[in-house]
């Protein structure tokens, strides 16, 4: 089986179009803005949320997901940008309230628009079944210019695929 494409994501995003709940909510059937956020033809490109976290630099460990000693500060929005300092990373929310049906999964990919300018986006896999706003890692390896992100422009783009219902859910 394939990446879902367009008219099987909108029927999975419309309320009343299918007896399960909205996958994507907020939802947007056409796509809009600059960078560009919305329906794609094999996709779904979700919008920047206001939530975000920098990262302070301190003296501390990574220690591979068991333990981190490195602190994440959560930081104030100016105006709807989100900046991101030279070789800094922040953690990013979706403004898109996802929730995964029990046979469709996700894989998150970053938007070329920010990869010209050096932001790499790094998400993880979304599980069927999976219900909530999606976290995201970006990091800007400019070594000299701030990127500015503006909260409600797209940031990320779904590709969604269906499976067989797994047995754990």
């Amino acid at each position: 089986q394939g990446l879902l494409p367009d008219h099987e994501i909108k029927r999975l995003c419309t309320p009343g179009d299918w007896p399960g709940v909205p996958m994507l909510n907020p939802f947007s059937a056409t796509k809009k803005g600059n960078p560009s956020y919305g329906l794609e033809p094999i996709g779904y490109t979700l919008r920047l949320g206001e939530g975000y976290r920098m990262q302070t630099p301190t003296s501390g460990k990574l220690w591979g997901g068991t333990k981190q000693d490195n602190q994440w500060t959560e930081v104030m929005i100016d105006g709807n940008w989100i900046g991101i300092p030279p070789l800094g990373s922040a953690v990013l929310s979706s403004l898109e309230v996802i929730q995964m049906p029990d046979d469709v999964g996700a894989i998150c990919l970053g938007k070329s628009t920010y990869a010209r300018m050096g932001l790499s986006l790094n998400t993880t896999q979304i599980e069927p079944g999976w219900k909530g706003i999606l976290t995201m890692e970006a990091f800007n390896s400019s070594q000299h210019k701030t990127l500015m992100l503006k909260v409600g422009q797209g940031i990320g783009q779904l590709w969604f695929f269906r499976s067989d219902k797994p047995q754990s859910l």
